[in-house]
């Protein structure tokens, strides 16, 4: 589980419910590891052995609503046989045409996953919009679950536009 937080280039195409739009829509459209978070050199996906306790690694990503590449960090916050948390937060802005839709820092998420059993895993996810977010975003929770719900079926192996959607 931990490999497919690191295979950043793997979020390219998954798919999400638009509720504007009433059907499934990709929701990135390229995505990849970075060398740095200045260097907007593209690398090689992120491997296990480099998510360790408090490392911060860098990727970008092209989201269908947005105008061009945003970068993000994820901090390992920490990894064990059992368990591992990581958080994610944009480090470059997120522009809709010339509108910044969020600021640097105002996209955060949190993922914990714990393993309860043999083969059998709890997923936990927090998300916050920072109160700079611009207006134009504001109030889209359908939306928000949609993109979310599209991120946990990525990551536990389910088709990401699987029937029901989480908000229809």
């Amino acid at each position: 589980l931990l490999a497919r937080f690191g295979r950043v280039s793997a979020l390219a195409g998954i798919r999400y419910w638009s509720v504007s739009d009433k059907g499934w829509r990709v929701l990135i459209t390229d995505a990849h590891a970075l060398a740095a978070a200045e260097s907007g050199r593209s690398r090689a996906d992120f491997t296990p052995d480099e998510m360790k306790d408090g490392a911060e690694l860098f990727f970008a990503q092209n989201d269908s609503r947005s105008s061009g590449p945003v970068t993000y960090r994820m901090r390992v916050l920490s990894v064990a046989p059992d368990r591992f948390a990581l958080a994610v937060d944009n480090v470059s802005p997120v522009r809709l045409f010339l509108a910044t839709l969020f600021p640097p820092g105002a996209l955060k998420s949190l993922y914990v996953l714990e393993r309860r059993a043999p083969g059998v895993w709890c997923y936990y996810s927090l998300g916050r919009v920072g109160v700079d977010a611009s207006r134009l975003a504001d109030g889209h929770p359908s939306s928000h679950a949609n993109r979310a719900a599209a991120l946990f079926r990525h990551i536990a192996g389910i088709p990401t536009d699987r029937e029901p959607p989480a908000a229809p």
